[in-house]
């Protein structure tokens, strides 16, 4: 039964729009975005990509260099306004993927192997 998870997570959606994050939650998922952009960065192929991918979203290869600032400049007051405008109940697409019990699985079905 999917429901007490979806009533969780209702829940959970319902406390972010009405109370927020801290700073301290903010700042740890600020921490782990910068170290991902970072570290996204580091070999030159990935450097190319990123520099190819802000490009395309953000017509403009600068992005890179205007990116941690934006990231720094996130608020408090910025997340509460997205979840607030985003995170709305009437907005939700809820999905339960339940497996079929008498279904037996069967590790060699469809398989082709090539020698």
């Amino acid at each position: 039964n999917p429901e007490p998870v979806f009533a969780a997570m209702d829940e959970h959606i319902e406390r972010l729009r009405s109370g927020g994050v801290t700073q301290r939650e903010l700042d740890k998922v600020r921490n782990q975005f910068l170290r991902t952009v970072i570290t996204n960065q580091l070999k030159v192929y990935d450097k190319a990509n990123s520099i190819g991918q802000a490009s395309i979203d953000h017509d403009n290869p600068e992005w890179l260099n205007e990116q941690i600032a934006v990231i720094n400049a996130v608020t408090i007051e910025d997340v509460q306004r997205v979840a607030q405008t985003y995170l709305k109940a009437e907005a939700r697409t809820k999905v339960a993927v339940i497996p079929d019990p008498t279904h037996e699985f069967d590790p060699d079905a469809n398989v082709e192997l090539s020698e």
